[in-house]
């Protein structure tokens, strides 16, 4: 029977560093090798083994996860949650009993443990899972204002007391890579790129504030701001992001982007696309002194050879020296623990994308393969 490789990395014991537009480990340089997989502290203990198997068949030392699940009422006996509208306080309140920040906890011990590091996301500008908009809920502001999270006094401090529970939770844990504020904030609307520059920075200063010893990203899909972009989303500030100007934030040690060319660039071959993006972020790094993760990249199935497109992407990646890479996104079949089933960007297997493995080869150190 063919065996399998599982790549066995040292339990985390030190913190990741910036150091200009590279990140260190003991000194050392760190590239990252990764994967999305944003239920991780969501699910039951056998569904988070399979998850840390998976990434590790990749040979992968890095996972994003979501590090909140907002309710709009208290959880019943079986419901998942971190925190929840609590009608007697009129406030949210973390829930931390076994279906809540406990399951979070054993992920955050589990991942230390295989020596993998975790960026946890602090809330969503998406629906799903709560976010951005459960604040807005809660304060009964109007849905259709999201952009009220990011200017609301209320909002703000609602989202602080989340930040100050999570943060000062895990700040001495090592198997933390990095905080992100939010998954794709954006603001759009007349002035939202200054409302949300201005929120990142107030934000990220407070993250600093509560933890010296984690990076700190904003989350955002890399969008620019420039002039003359005309009509293209991509380029002229209309979903509210400037990633430069995000990038120049004191608090800030690295920048994101986000790579889907079938949705961002439908009228572009995928390749070119992804090269274009992928440099032109790298770039932006550079004249930032700051890392660039892209932290997002994926393509839809049923696709003629995703692995040779990620292939490309990947080489790029190296030969212009990035700090690294996560997919989008990294998953397990549907189980009882999970609120979706995968969708056409899910990997399941690392023999789907030999093209991961060999690239994690490349990027990490410090590795021992053992056969199982």
């Amino acid at each position: 029977m063919a065996s399998t490789i599982i790549i066995r990395m040292a339990a985390a014991s030190s913190f990741v560093q910036r150091s200009g537009s590279q990140l260190l480990l003991d000194g050392q340089p760190y590239r990252i090798v990764g994967g999305n997989t944003y239920y991780l502290g969501y699910v039951i203990e056998p569904t988070l083994n399979a998850a840390l198997d998976l990434a590790q068949s990749f040979g992968m030392n890095s996972i994003r996860i979501w590090a909140f699940l907002d309710s709009a009422q208290p959880p019943g006996e079986w419901d998942v949650s971190f925190q929840y509208w609590d009608a007697a306080k009129a406030a949210p309140v973390a829930n931390e009993g076994p279906n809540g920040l406990q399951r979070l906890d054993r992920a955050v011990a589990s991942a230390r443990e295989r020596g993998i590091r975790l960026i946890l996301t602090l809330t969503n500008n998406w629906p799903d899972f709560g976010g951005m908009p459960q604040y807005v809920q809660w304060l009964g502001l109007d849905a259709k204002h999201k952009n009220s999270f990011y200017s609301d006094p209320r909002c703000k401090e609602m989202y602080k007391n989340w930040v100050r529970q999570i943060v000062t939770r895990y700040r001495n844990e090592p198997a933390i890579l990095a905080w992100e504020l939010a998954n794709e904030p954006r603001c759009e609307g007349h002035g939202g790129s200054d409302t949300l520059l201005a929120w990142a920075d107030e934000m990220s200063a407070f993250v600093r504030q509560l933890d010296p010893n984690h990076l700190i990203g904003v989350g955002d899909e890399g969008y620019f701001k420039r002039h003359q972009a005309w009509g293209n989303p991509l380029y002229n500030g209309q979903y509210g992001v400037s990633c430069e100007d995000l990038l120049g934030l004191s608090a800030i040690d690295f920048g994101t982007m986000h790579m889907y060319p079938q949705s961002m660039a439908k009228d572009q071959d995928p390749v070119e696309f992804g090269l274009m993006w992928i440099r032109e972020h790298l770039e932006a790094g550079q004249r930032a002194n700051k890392p660039m993760l892209v932290e997002e990249y994926g393509l839809m199935a049923p696709y003629p050879d995703r692995n040779a497109v990620f292939a490309q992407w990947l080489a790029s990646i190296e030969d212009l020296a990035g700090v690294g890479d996560m997919l989008w996104m990294m998953g397990l079949p549907k189980g009882p623990d999970q609120w979706y089933a995968p969708d056409a960007y899910v990997i399941e297997s690392a023999t789907d994308a030999p093209a991961i493995a060999d690239h994690a080869a490349k990027m990490t150190r410090d590795k021992l393969a053992i056969s199982t």
